[in-house]
């Protein structure tokens, strides 16, 4: 169970022992019905394949992560990273990430304190609330640590330096929320990646499927220089993703500490927004260790690439959501799934076995749910850089671009009507040159720019088309396609 996403603790052990003894009427030795400290090392004594060992939270979206996914996707990597003739160059292959940062501290788990001292030890704060700042953190998988991209809540000031005490070459953005957009990494990329990695050729930038990734034009620039952007498995960079992997949790445990000195030595200050790069700044020379980012590029099988290196362990909890049950899971005359517990295969064993203890070791289960909202950064190819990605976005923002002008037309119809007058919605009519977008005929806008395909003859309002799709470059050609004939 625990491998399933259930680990049981010692006091659930005895729990479960308690209730069945109870529930069986059997006489033991235990005291109140319920077993000892004693028992419980004695039951780890007997079986010396179970140890106490920590656990973590995985949210459901990780936990639903299967060992086909990671097949298919190591597969679709592996293939790409040959095609592209990069299998011996670790410096051309790079992942970036954003991880948050805490301006109020970490209190320590343990600390030493008088033995008179009764409660926690108290630890001072280096802020108030739950102020972070997100900074952007890219490596590549020869040991190479890109200097950090800072991101910052709210307008750019102009009376203070925000990377005062940072790294040399950093980089700083700001926005609305402090988060990544995708006008941040569309900054990120052109002012801060593309001067920092040299002149050599193809380059994988390997990033998850966050929504302020997944940009056009930042994909078409991507593409003319000949860096492939290529995306992780979705919720599976717990596994995959060499930042996570390796890297981060190092960071944070440096950050941490350095931050409980500077509280110290600095109480009455406070970490702001204005200082908090000098302070990421002091541990960036202990977070750069070219051995910690090979070995984290190789614990998560990016590079070389080794499927092997994903145990199967680590996709188990998916089991839990699997559609096929019928090893798990019994059907009762209602319909209904009734967890089946694992009892031996012959029947005097079988008889011998606690009804109570069947329930007890039962392997959890659950319905199946029904399937989330589509996402454009799941529907995607994982070579976000591919054409057939750059026209699936193209698609998506013409989609979008043409539903908002048939809500505008419904509108302008509904409020027309109460005013007692008539706004009849557009037709398809084949003998009309119409805007496929907002539906208004070439003769109701002659004064409005057009642009057709030299295709399938199908003409667009200029203004009706997304900004990222027409540019300049676009107009001065002699030739354009629309994205479903390219």
């Amino acid at each position: 169970m625990g491998n399933r996403g259930f680990p049981v603790t010692p006091k659930q052990l005895k729990d479960t022992v308690q209730d069945m003894i109870s529930k069986d009427g059997r006489k033991t030795p235990f005291r109140n019905g319920r077993p000892s400290n004693g028992w419980y090392t004695g039951f780890l004594k007997r079986n010396p394949e179970i140890k106490l060992k920590p656990t973590k939270l995985l949210n459901k979206a990780r936990a639903k992560v299967t060992k086909e996914a990671v097949d298919d996707w190591f597969r679709n990597f592996d293939c790409f990273i040959s095609d592209l003739n990069l299998s011996d160059k670790p410096h051309q292959i790079y992942n970036f990430d954003e991880t948050g940062f805490g301006m109020c501290g970490k209190a320590p788990r343990y600390a030493l304190g008088s033995q008179h001292t009764k409660g926690a030890l108290p630890q001072m704060t280096s802020s108030e609330g739950r102020k972070q700042v997100t900074v952007g953190v890219c490596a590549n998988a020869d040991g190479k640590l890109l200097p950090p991209y800072f991101l910052f809540k709210g307008p750019k000031p102009s009376s203070w330096d925000p990377l005062a005490g940072a790294p040399l070459k950093s980089a700083a953005f700001f926005t609305e929320s402090g988060w990544m957009t995708q006008a941040a990494f569309q900054y990120w990329f052109q002012h801060h990646f593309l001067p920092n990695i040299g002149n050599e050729r193809p380059v994988v930038l390997l990033i998850d499927s966050h929504e302020g990734h997944i940009a056009y034009d930042l994909f078409q620039q991507a593409e003319q220089s000949n860096i492939h952007l290529y995306r992780f498995l979705p919720n599976a960079t717990h596994i995959l993703q060499p930042l996570d992997v390796g890297v981060f949790g190092h960071m944070k445990r440096s950050y941490w500490e350095y931050l409980r000195k500077w509280v110290a030595h600095n109480p009455g200050d406070t970490i702001t927004q204005r200082n908090v790069s000098r302070i990421i700044g002091n541990i960036w020379e202990d977070v750069e260790r070219p051995c910690l980012i090979r070995k984290s590029f190789a614990s998560s099988g990016i590079f070389p690439v080794n499927r092997a290196a994903i145990t199967d362990d680590k996709t188990m909890p998916s089991l839990t959501f699997s559609e096929e049950k019928s090893d798990t899971t019994s059907t009762a005359h209602d319909g209904s799934s009734t967890p089946r517990a694992h009892t031996p295969v012959t029947p005097e064993a079988q008889s011998s076995v606690s009804v109570h203890l069947k329930r007890a070791t039962a392997l959890p289960s659950v319905r199946v749910e029904k399937k989330a909202r589509r996402r454009l950064c799941n529907e995607l190819p994982y070579c976000c850089t591919s054409p057939s990605a750059i026209n699936t976005i193209k698609d998506s923002l013409l989609s979008k671009c043409r539903s908002k002008a048939r809500k505008e037309l419904l509108a302008k119809k509904r409020y027309l009507q109460r005013k007692g007058t008539e706004c009849p919605l557009p037709k398809n009519e084949s003998q009309e040159c119409r805007c496929p977008i907002c539906g208004k005929k070439y003769e109701d806008s002659v004064k409005v720019g057009w642009v057709g395909c030299d295709s399938c003859n199908q003409w667009y309002h200029i203004s009706c088309m997304p900004a990222d799709i027409v540019t300049a470059k676009m107009l001065r050609k002699k030739e354009w396609f629309c994205s479903s004939c390219k």
